[in-house]
């Protein structure tokens, strides 16, 4: 885990050493705070050249220029700016929360390093809690090995188990040995009592005719010899015997699988001497392997994990705004197109070209602020500053990127390009669908106003219900 923290440290230090060519680029007042977001936007702006340079990543950045110029009233090279500079400041706040999360995450796991005698400290569960799993590490040959250290809860009494065994021996004899029973068939033997809290073995002396799961067996089977039947019932470190037996026989094991079993043979007794303390402490070494445990992994791990997780949240919440901001303002557009189109033609009925027919709706608008209203002007300005009037429309449609607004001004294009004399029955053809389309929108709101008040009419349901009924309950 320190070399993942060590990584993104240097990651990040490059990043900043590339930031620098792009360090005046964000700069853009004086003072340690500014010069402080000017290196991160830097970092960002770097993080997604690497990344465009192994991903390809034109699409993500169309589309998001494609939501910001619904948020934006830009020339072109000015929505590529403004894009440019929210894709570095998200990848910003991303590196920040990583970097942070993962110098948290070292810094615990170092001074973790330095806790020596509370480094192999395990915390026990309470009586009847569950067992917890524990990650044991040694090296053995220059590498690094796992054993994972079952810990049990806190144990009942000694009494208390020998009673119970007795009842459950007496009970599973009845059922399956009683006087007198000759068994014909396979068995299935219990392995737990009928609570769960007892575990139980069974061993046979004699599997090739009755096995330790209770299968009658046709054949000899290559199995290590047992003895009689017996059945164990253990807890923890009590157990009980009644009849039947273990197994007997060993595999010949590898050097490497004897270690493992003495580490885990000598963690074992550990663990059930001390079965009635809070904590107990395991050796840093048995034989030649070094044992520690994972808790620094774990807890640097963690903070890492969370702190991606924080970031790529982040990221994500900041493109979900975008996008609904985005949605708002597609709404309030189709809102106002009705209005637009049928104003046009009037105005164009009235004798007026098109520029002078925008300007006088802008003009005669009651919201000046409004995003069409202020999108009109910007093209108004476009064309008093010298660009063409049909290409300023046709930039006004790519602006407001709606089907309806970029059709109708793909037509006011090449109405004037071609000088074609259909502009009014163009127009009259745009006020109907305009009207259709606004009475298919409140035919929609009425729908969606309706579906809004079903759960507030079962909560008024359900207080009703409860003023009938309690009387009722009451009086009962």
């Amino acid at each position: 885990m320190i070399c993942i923290n060590v990584v993104i440290i240097i990651v990040s230090v490059v990043l900043a050493i590339l930031s620098r060519k792009h360090y005046s680029k964000y700069k853009d007042r004086e003072g340690l705070r500014a010069s402080f977001v000017a290196l991160m936007l830097g970092m960002g702006h770097s993080a997604w050249t690497l990344l465009s340079n192994v991903v390809p990543l034109e699409g993500l950045e169309h589309k998001l220029a494609l939501q910001l110029r619904k948020n934006q009233i830009a020339s072109p090279e000015g929505i590529s700016r403004i894009t440019d500079r929210f894709i570095a400041r998200s990848l910003a706040i991303g590196l920040g929360v990583l970097f942070t999360s993962n110098i948290i995450g070292l810094g615990s796991t170092i001074l973790n390093q330095f806790l020596g005698d509370e480094e192999n400290i395990i915390e026990r569960e309470e009586y009847g809690g569950d067992v917890i799993k524990e990650e044991i590490y040694y090296e053995m040959s220059g590498q690094e090995q796992t054993i994972v250290l079952n810990v049990s809860p806190v144990r009942l009494s000694e009494s208390e188990f020998y009673a119970k065994a007795d009842t459950v021996a007496s009970e599973l004899g009845e059922e399956y040995f009683a006087e007198g029973t000759v068994i014909s068939k396979d068995m299935e033997l219990p392995l737990s009592d009928s609570q769960g809290v007892f575990a139980i073995s069974w061993e046979s002396m004699n599997p090739e005719i009755l096995s330790s799961r209770g299968r009658i067996e046709a054949q000899l089977q290559q199995i290590p010899q047992e003895a009689f039947l017996k059945m164990t019932i253990s807890y923890y470190d009590y157990s009980a015997t009644y009849e039947f037996s273990v197994l007997v026989g060993k595999q010949e094991k590898t050097a490497e699988e004897l270690v493992k079993e003495e580490i885990f043979q000598s963690l074992s007794n550990i663990e059930q001497d001390t079965v009635e303390e809070r904590e107990f402490l395991i050796p840093d070494e048995v034989g030649d392997a070094k044992i520690k445990l994972d808790n620094n992994k774990t807890k640097s791990g963690s903070i890492l994990m969370l702190g991606v997780l924080i970031a790529v949240i982040t990221i994500a919440i900041s493109i979900s705004r975008l996008v609904e901001i985005g949605h708002k303002r597609d709404a309030k557009l189709m809102q106002e197109y009705p209005f637009f189109v049928d104003s046009l033609w009037l105005y164009i009925e009235a004798g007026m070209n098109i520029k002078r027919a925008i300007s006088e709706y802008v003009n005669a608008a009651e919201n000046v602020n409004s995003l069409l209203t202020q999108e009109l002007n910007y093209t108004l300005n476009q064309i008093d500053n010298g660009e063409a009037e049909y290409q300023s429309y046709e930039e006004l449609g790519a602006r407001l990127n709606l089907p309806v607004y970029v059709s109708l001004m793909r037509h006011i294009s090449q109405n004037l390009q071609m000088g074609t004399k259909d502009l009014r029955m163009l127009m009259e053809t745009e006020v109907t669908i305009a009207l259709e389309a606004k009475k298919e929108a409140a035919k929609k709101l009425g729908e969606e106003a309706s579906t809004k008040l079903v759960f507030p009419m079962i909560i008024l349901l359900v207080v009703v219900m409860m003023i009938i009924m309690t009387p009722a309950f009451v009086g009962f």
